[in-house]
């Protein structure tokens, strides 16, 4: 069951130099197939059944996150919707979409 299991990698900076911390959460869910029918799964349903499906950020430069995802059976995801929200007043959500390029194996 190991062929399910990815790591996603996410780097988040700040590219105005900033004296202040931004915190937040990372929302993620993935588009694609369900056996052939259109579905998207959140973040909640992806997280390993030990993780913890909270993904909290702070930082003042940059911080760099590893995250292992579990795809249902069956599902062939085609699109990554990563929404950072910023709980930082001045500093803006941002909401990106990304298409699903594996490595294989």
């Amino acid at each position: 069951s190991g062929a399910r299991h990815y790591n996603i990698r996410l780097v988040l900076m700040q590219l105005m130099p900033h004296d202040r911390s931004v915190t937040g959460e990372v929302d993620l869910s993935l588009d694609g197939a369900q056996d052939g029918v259109a579905a998207t799964y959140n973040f909640e349903q992806l997280v390993p059944e030990d993780g913890n499906s909270h993904w909290l950020f702070a930082f003042k430069y940059f911080q760099d996150f590893d995250r292992e995802l579990v795809l249902p059976e069956g599902f062939k995801p085609e699109k990554v919707n990563i929404q950072v929200i910023s709980r930082t007043k001045s500093i803006a959500s941002v909401k990106q979409s990304f298409d699903w390029l594996a490595g294989s194996g």
